[in-house]
């Protein structure tokens, strides 16, 4: 079964899909709380950007929510989850977790989470599970992530 993020990511195929991971932090990590989709404004397969009218809506959301912002998710449709060239030139908010997922040959998504502090330096970290699927955010459960040194 896909979580509420692949279903995002399946539905932009074969571009690129984005969105943000909303939650808050806790002792033993971030609990993700909401995985909302954002339009890939480059309608790209090899990159992804947001419209300034979608950062608006959840940065509001997040607000209004009471919630951080945890993560960027975006696919790589026929690449490898890692950073691309334009991922690491492009980023702009090193605090956050980068979670890329690229579909595998049976359709599933494999994902790989990142931290990324510069243009040329990037650090993968593990995504602790508790309680399921980091990105099922249609149960009511506590997901979390927590980033560590691989």
């Amino acid at each position: 079964m896909q979580t509420q993020a692949e279903r995002w990511l399946s539905q932009a195929l074969p571009n690129e899909g984005c969105g943000f991971l909303l939650g808050q932090y806790t002792a033993e990590g971030a609990q993700v709380q909401q995985a909302l989709g954002v339009a890939n404004a480059s309608a790209s397969p090899t990159r992804f950007s947001m419209s300034g009218q979608d950062l608006y809506r959840i940065y509001s959301a997040s607000e209004q929510g009471g919630l951080s912002l945890l993560a960027i998710f975006h696919s790589h449709p026929s690449g490898l989850p890692v950073p691309s060239a334009t991922d690491l030139a492009e980023a702009t908010l090193p605090h956050l977790h980068f979670l890329i997922a690229t579909p595998d040959s049976r359709g599933v998504w494999q994902w790989q989470n990142f931290q990324i502090l510069s243009p040329h330096l990037f650090i993968k970290t593990k995504i602790l599970l508790y309680s399921g699927n980091i990105l099922d955010t249609d149960k009511n459960s506590a997901s979390m992530l927590k980033g560590e040194k691989a």
